[in-house]
């Protein structure tokens, strides 16, 4: 619902779109290497860019799925 209503008032499709996969991405980083030595740089920047390349994948077709909501199906759900 949250949706339609930010492409009610005028959200263009590739802000929602990138509202979605922020989202996603901020899940993904913020519990991505727990347990992981703070002293290696390099693990927690290949571990980062691997599962970073992956959760943009997988929020991708979600986030698809939502810039192309059609704004009145989504506010008349409910």
């Amino acid at each position: 619902r949250e949706i339609g209503i930010r492409m009610a008032i005028g959200a263009r499709p590739a802000q929602i779109a990138w509202l979605i996969g922020r989202r996603g991405l901020w899940l993904v980083g913020t519990s991505a290497l727990i347990g992981v030595s703070p002293w290696a740089p390099g693990v927690h920047l290949m571990g980062l860019g691997l599962i970073g390349a992956i959760a943009m994948l997988a929020c991708w077709r979600p986030a698809y799925r939502a810039a192309t909501l059609d704004t009145n199906h989504s506010l008349r759900r409910d």
